[in-house]
């Protein structure tokens, strides 16, 4: 705890150096320390040599971007359908000039609208997240409130909803209070084409933020799968997690244990490990060495601590030599370690060589295949596998798959007699890998929800607009039925300039898509080749609902008997 008015920064200063300033050996310590308001812990937890990278604040910042997009196209939809249908309403402009009216009052008029459109959608959105906020908080982990009876939050969101109807009115009451009276009433009233070109460029913009949505949750989960199914190395199903704890400390107890459990069928091997494969203590780079170390070498070497037969319970691949053996006592000093230990080692086979870790002095015995014992975020470190049961935290238990519960029950019971001081709570290790995605996989799922009501929004526009725009061609349409036009010729003829439009966005979406989604891979040493399949799926999927879409008018168009539209000509 800081005193009152310290600068951060300068404290930070005076004890960059303090850990080898107490450290004779140098070479023992690659580290310096900093000091992080606690505040800031949860949402900025990430850093990368000292300075803050991100965390979960990205996420944070990434929802909150998506939602401002969200609210963009719909006020552009409200924009678009306002514009659009103002021939509708251009008498209705020109009678009120005539009577009196001048622009302002009109103005004020369709801001009025428009502002009591976007109120009245916020009691409603208010509604809304009454009735979700309980789903949500169970999606996230998060205990999330909103109340419409305090009335802080719901005046916040009516606040938010009237800057939106102002921003979203302004253009189309600036367009309709505009209308020159004597060209409406006479009927000689066109709209102009800048604001044709204006709702064709929005329509552009909409279908460009809603397919990078689509891209961006087809990469998301492409990624989430691939962490999920991807070979690390070794065996993580059906293997239950204890901690070591109480009486389970004393080495005699849990051998006691371990042989009560593999008396019963449904237990294959039990084995205490300082963790678990997806987490390691570390060493300095001084706790492992060799005769031939050079002093320039100064990795930190990752270690697991365990027992006897922790390679075939976790089915871990041995490429050379051997494993723990029971009957030989000096395997208590021999390490195995992995490939990139024998990497570095730098040596033509370093099997039977003489190194010393953590004062005791013995030999290589083994090198197993490298396997992910962090998650996919990292590249596959040093590792060297110690036999010091005395040094594990966790009892790792892999049970037969057919009779689970069963397994746990007598799991239960056993604890019960041999450690009676401490409930009984046991974890998967598959759900312990999985839960290090945690917030990858809240982002799947959000992100397929956004990305569904963004298409949503953007498709209940284009559904007004094709329906304006047949409306505005029904004529057009008769003339060419009488002249011989198939139904097939006229919806491709009303489709047409949609689909230029939706391939438009297309366009402008996948390379902007594969920008940041590219950025957003680079977080992982292992990540998927996002390929082209990503962006065909994207892009039929665009083309395939705007054809859905706009079929219903273009048919109902395309059937009107022409005898109907003409008779007035």
């Amino acid at each position: 705890k800081l005193q009152p008015g310290v600068d951060i920064d300068q404290f930070n200063a005076k004890i960059e150096d303090y850990v080898e300033e107490k450290i004779s050996d140098v070479n023992e310590v690659a580290a310096t320390i900093f000091v992080q308001p606690f505040k800031d812990r949860y949402l900025y937890n990430t850093y990368k040599n000292g300075e803050q990278v991100g965390g979960r604040i990205t996420y944070v910042r990434l929802f909150t971007a998506v939602a401002f997009f969200i609210l963009l196209i719909a006020s552009i939809n409200f924009m678009n359908l306002a514009t659009a249908r103002s021939t509708k309403r251009a008498k209705e402009v020109g009678v009120k000039k005539v009577v009196g009216s001048n622009r302002f009052h009109l103005f004020l008029q369709f801001m009025t609208e428009s502002l009591m459109l976007a109120v009245f959608s916020a009691l409603v959105a208010s509604l809304l997240i009454a009735l979700v906020i309980a789903p949500l908080n169970l999606l996230v982990g998060k205990e999330m409130t909103f109340s419409l009876v305090e009335l802080d939050q719901p005046l916040r969101l009516l606040g938010m909803g009237a800057i939106v109807g102002v921003l979203a009115g302004i253009y189309p009451a600036i367009v309709l209070s505009n209308f020159k009276p004597l060209s409406v009433l006479k009927g000689s009233f066109k709209t102009s084409g800048r604001s044709a070109g204006l709702r064709k460029g929005l329509v552009v913009f909409q279908f460009t933020i809603s397919t990078a949505l689509i891209i961006s949750t087809l990469v998301v989960q492409k990624q989430l799968d691939f962490l999920k199914n991807t070979d690390l190395g070794y065996a993580k199903e059906n293997v239950v997690m204890i901690n070591i704890e109480g009486t389970l400390y004393d080495l005699n107890v849990r051998e006691q244990l371990k042989s009560r459990l593999l008396s019963n069928p449904n237990f294959l091997h039990v084995v205490p490990v300082s963790d678990s494969p997806l987490s390691t203590s570390s060493s300095t780079t001084g706790g492992f060495s060799w005769p031939e170390k050079a002093a320039e070498v100064q990795t930190n070497f990752n270690v697991i601590r365990t027992d006897y037969g922790f390679l075939e319970a976790f089915n871990i691949e041995l490429l050379e030599g051997r494993s723990f053996d029971p009957s030989l006592v000096s395997d208590t000093a021999n390490v195995i370690i992995n490939e990139q230990t024998a990497k570095i080692m730098n040596m033509e086979n370093p099997l039977d060589h003489t190194v010393t870790f953590w004062n005791r002095t013995g030999r290589v015995i083994g090198i197993v295949k490298d396997f992910h014992f962090s998650s996919l975020h990292s590249s596959i470190e040093p590792l060297v596998i110690s036999l010091r049961p005395e040094g594990s935290q966790v009892l790792n238990l892999k049970i037969n798959s057919e009779n689970r519960q069963e397994s746990l029950d007598f799991l239960g019971e056993t604890l019960k007699e041999f450690n009676p001081n401490y409930p009984f709570e046991y974890s998967f290790l598959d759900d312990r890998y999985n839960s290090q995605y945690q917030s990858e996989s809240v982002v799947g799922i959000l992100g397929n929800y956004f990305s569904g009501i963004a298409i949503f929004i953007s498709l209940l526009g284009l559904f007004g607009l094709a329906s304006f725009a047949a409306e505005q061609r029904i004529k057009e349409v008769g003339v060419r039925k009488v002249l011989g036009a198939s139904v097939f010729n006229l919806i491709i003829l009303m489709a047409k300039g949609f689909l230029i439009l939706v391939s438009i966005g297309f366009v402008v979406a996948a390379p902007l898509s594969y920008y940041f989604m590219n950025e957003w891979l680079e977080a992982y040493t292992y990540k998927i080749d996002m390929g082209i399949s990503v962006f065909l799926v994207a892009g039929l999927a665009s083309l395939f609902i705007t054809i859905a879409t706009i079929s219903y008018h273009a048919l109902r168009a395309a059937y009107v008997n022409p005898v109907q539209s003409l008779r007035t000509e």
